[in-house]
C-alpha cells in the first residue's frame, strides 16, 4: 500500500459515494433537571439493519484549505482521507473512506497516521471529525484510532434526527 499526496485539481469534478450498513446506534435522549442535563447515549440493536448511502461533491466550498491524500494498493484506489484547516488548534478531518472491497485491511489507521502526522508537524492540538449515531463501525473504528467523544448537534441534518438515530457525534484525538 502507497500514500499519495493529491492535487485538488485532479479530483474537483469527483463525486464520491459514501455508504455504510449499521446494526447498532447509539439512543441519545438529553434531558432538562431542575439542577442541570441529563444527557445519555445508549447503544441499541436496529430492527433492521440500518443503510446509508450519501453522495457528495468530494471538493466543496467549505472544505478549503485541505490536503488529500489517496491510498493505492497494487495501483487501485483503496481509501481517501480530506483533512485540513486549523481553528483554534484543531484539524478536521472532512472525509475518510475505505472501499468496500479494500476493508479490513489497515488502510483506514493508515490514513488516520497520516493526518495525524501531518497535523502535529503544524503544531495542531487536536484531530476532529464528524459522524453519526447511526453509524457504529465507525465510531468503533474512531475509538481504536484514540478518539473520544466531544459534542453532538441533535438536529444538525434535520429536525427528526433523533427519530431517524442520525444524531450528529463530534469526535476528537488529542495530539498533545
Amino acid at each position: 500500500m502507497i500514500l499519495k499526496k493529491v492535487n485538488h485539481k485532479e479530483l474537483e469534478d469527483r463525486i464520491v459515494t459514501f455508504e455504510y450498513e449499521s446494526n447498532y446506534y447509539y439512543d441519545i435522549e438529553v434531558r432538562k433537571e431542575t439542577d442541570g442535563w441529563k444527557i445519555s447515549l445508549k447503544l441499541k440493536r436496529f430492527k433492521e439493519p440500518f443503510r446509508k448511502v450519501h453522495m457528495e461533491k468530494l471538493i466543496d466550498y467549505y472544505k478549503k484549505d485541505t490536503l488529500i491524500y489517496v491510498a493505492e494498493v497494487d495501483g487501485k484506489e483503496a481509501g481517501i482521507i480530506q483533512f485540513g484547516g486549523i481553528w483554534d488548534g484543531s484539524v478536521r478531518i472532512w472525509d475518510i473512506y475505505v472501499w468496500k472491497e479494500f476493508k479490513r485491511m489497515g488502510i483506514g489507521t493508515a490514513l488516520m497516521r497520516k493526518a495525524e502526522e501531518i497535523a502535529s508537524s503544524w503544531g495542531a492540538r487536536r484531530l476532529v471529525l464528524e459522524t453519526q449515531t447511526s453509524n457504529y463501525v465507525a465510531i468503533k473504528f474512531y475509538e481504536s484510532c484514540g478518539f473520544q467523544l466531544c459534542g453532538f448537534d441533535l438536529s444538525s441534518y434535520s429536525n427528526t434526527d433523533v427519530e431517524k438515530h442520525e444524531v450528529r457525534l463530534e469526535m476528537e484525538k488529542k495530539l498533545r
